[in-house]
């Protein structure tokens, strides 16, 4: 089975997982938007209205086989509309 590592950086945290079980890196890409996902959440958590992280899947060699963003973004609406739908 191959070995992916899955890098996961934003402006305010990096990280590095190995991860030896996956079977291709199409899993190894969903368990690294797990994680990304995650830290959004503590970001948004900590008062952050936008947060993107950077993830990339590397093989054996290190080489990057699949990279994406995961973003997360809080917009405050206004209640004007709801009262007029009413």
């Amino acid at each position: 089975m191959p070995n992916f590592t899955v890098r996961t950086i934003n402006s305010t945290y990096s990280a590095q997982l190995e991860l030896p079980n996956e079977p291709d890196a199409d899993a190894a890409h969903t368990a690294g938007v797990r994680g990304a996902l995650m830290i959004a959440r503590d970001e948004v958590h900590a008062g952050r209205t936008a947060v993107a992280v950077e993830l990339i899947v590397e093989d054996q060699g290190g080489r990057p086989v699949r990279r994406s963003v995961v973003s997360v973004s809080v917009a405050p609406l206004t209640t004007d509309a709801l009262e007029l739908r009413t």
